[in-house]
């Protein structure tokens, strides 16, 4: 009987060492995927933070981009304002000479109109008293 007890402990003794072996394999498993798990885990977590890391960058060269367009913008705005009241003082400088011109021109005519007056004046002057002279003439014929 004590025999046979310590036949059943030898064999209850394999059999829980044999459980206990399929355990630990089962643990080691577990170990070895919770470990592939927490590899992939850190995989993961680097490119997250690799990923992170190019949009801030993305960010940075948006915000330079942005900077440099405004600039730009600023630059070609501050460019065409220049350009514009340039043109514009052209274009007063030359509507003043034009001016100047015209006024020129209409001073050159008046100063004719008032000579070809005055000469006109002169011969109607001379007229007239030759017409006077000869009505005095006339008059002294007709008296004598």
């Amino acid at each position: 009987n004590a025999r046979m007890q310590h036949e059943a402990d030898r064999l209850g003794w394999y059999s829980d060492r044999e459980e206990l072996k399929e355990k630990i394999k089962g643990l080691e498993e577990t170990a070895a995927a919770h470990k592939q798990c927490g590899d992939e885990l850190a995989g993961s977590r680097s490119l997250m933070a690799k990923a992170e890391a190019d949009a801030e960058e993305l960010r940075e060269s948006i915000k330079e981009i942005k900077w440099a367009s405004e600039e730009r913008e600023a630059s070609l705005r501050s460019a065409w304002e220049a350009e514009w009241d340039l043109e514009k003082e052209t274009r007063r400088k030359a509507l003043e000479v034009a001016f100047e011109s015209k006024v020129k021109a209409l001073l050159a005519e008046k100063q004719h109109l008032l000579t070809e007056m005055d000469s006109q004046r002169d011969l109607f002057k001379k007229r007239i008293e030759g017409l006077e002279a000869e009505g005095r003439r006339t008059r002294n014929e007709l008296e004598s």
